[in-house]
């Protein structure tokens, strides 16, 4: 509700008007005119909200330094631009918020890393954009990030000579960071999205980097002891060696989800047999058991032309399936995704399911209606029923059974078979 012109005090020729529960700055001259009016109201009024009107604040060498408990509020991102050649132009505070607006530096010839914006210690930016195309200059970054919160922040950054960071993150620094687009992007040794020197939660974001010669990372963790924890985001470029990851619903350029440690999972080939055997295994190897089973599973693969290593998905007294396989993104020889990674495999919680049943054998022929053996129960878990350990084909052992129909109780369902019975296997590469 704009306010009523009795709450309105003009200040004729002055920096600012005063308004019941904030200032807003003049911007009716040069965009120089307009940053020194900008930087007397900073001066006289150092908390409550400073608005700006659409315009553009042309600061030069002069750093906007906010003050504790003050919020710098624009019209919009593309209406209200400050701009200068500071080192950083702007500068937030605790407590300071910095909003609606855009800052652009034209910084040239440092050493050192220049940015956009400063946000320290206690401070919030909240759509906010933040550009550097900055030339000149060795290293060329966005935003310098302390324990601050960044909400709804876009960032681009074309790198210096060297290096190029659209967030810098300041050293044991536990920023939050939420809903952010950070694109660096351009020659340069080092392209790093995020180069970080603290503890990171990023979540609802996209990174972006690309052109690095020797380094092109969306995350670069600094130190062995600096992490990263990474929620439905898209990283568009690496990530370190170094440090911790931790990734929940991330994705590469290509969507394809990455792993709980933020790197791309290795594909894998999963089949069922399609022969059937008893509970004994002993088809391929006398001794039966899981050796005997792994067996079977490499006879079949081999027939096929498959690559790599199988090994059966069961369960024995003292091993777990589960533990059997890697984390991998697992594919039917029909080339359809079954699960996305080894949790997914996993039917451990109400909703679970996999992409596509196991209903194709080496050949990429549908063996549907069938109970492979398992003695597993969904979620990866031995059960009672392994058939003595996979070495019994005794009418009298039990085996439990999955089935190549189901999406949910692909590996336990309620039913279990004579061990005297045949059956065929599930075999997942390692």
């Amino acid at each position: 509700t704009a306010p009523a012109a009795s709450q309105i005090q003009f200040q004729i020729g002055g920096p600012f008007s005063s308004v019941s529960g904030y200032v807003v700055v003049s911007a009716s001259g040069t965009p120089t005119e307009n940053c020194d009016n900008l930087l007397a109201t900073l001066a006289t009024i150092t908390s409550g909200t400073v608005k700006l009107p659409a315009g553009t604040y042309d600061c030069g060498s002069d750093q906007v330094e906010m003050n504790e408990d003050q919020d710098l509020e624009g019209s919009g991102q593309s209406t209200t631009r400050i701009i200068g050649t500071a080192g950083w132009v702007v500068e937030a505070v605790n407590n300071a918020e910095l909003r609606e607006l855009r800052v652009e530096t034209t910084a040239t010839g440092h050493s050192g890393p220049v940015g956009a914006v400063r946000a320290n210690d206690g401070s919030t930016l909240s759509n906010v954009t933040a550009i550097n195309r900055s030339t000149g200059n060795s290293e060329n970054a966005g935003v310098r990030v302390g324990t601050a919160t960044l909400k709804n922040v876009t960032v681009e950054v074309m790198p210096g000579t060297f290096f190029g960071e659209a967030l810098l993150i300041t050293s044991g620094a536990a920023p939050t960071l939420i809903g952010l687009d950070a694109e660096v992007s351009g020659p340069a040794s080092e392209t790093n999205t995020i180069y970080n020197s603290g503890a990171i939660t990023i979540r609802d974001s996209i990174l972006k980097s690309s052109g690095g010669t020797n380094v092109v990372d969306a995350i670069t963790n600094v130190g062995s002891e600096h992490s990263a924890v990474v929620v439905n985001t898209q990283l568009i470029g690496g990530v370190s060696e170094e440090g911790s990851f931790t990734c929940l619903n991330a994705y590469n350029e290509d969507l394809t989800e990455l792993g709980p440690d933020c790197q791309l999972l290795p594909s894998k080939t999963v089949f069922v047999t399609s022969n059937d055997f008893t509970g004994a295994m002993d088809l391929v190897y006398s001794s039966g058991g899981l050796f005997g089973a792994d067996g079977i599973c490499n006879q079949r693969a081999v027939a096929a032309g498959l690559p790599g290593t199988y090994v059966a998905w069961l369960s024995t007294s003292t091993v777990d399936a589960k533990d059997r396989i890697p984390d991998a993104r697992y594919y039917r020889t029909d080339g359809v995704l079954v699960a996305a990674s080894k949790p997914d495999l996993l039917i451990d919680e109400a909703g679970e399911e996999l992409d596509a049943p196991i209903d194709k054998d080496e050949f990429a022929n549908t063996k549907s209606g069938s109970r492979p053996w398992t003695g597993t129960d969904n979620a990866g878990v031995g059960s009672a029923n392994t058939c003595a350990d996979w070495s019994s084909g005794s009418v009298g052992e039990l085996g439990r059974l999955g089935s190549t129909d189901s999406v949910i109780a692909w590996s336990g369902s309620s039913t279990s078979s004579a061990c005297s019975n045949s059956n065929p296997l599930f075999c997942f590469e390692k």
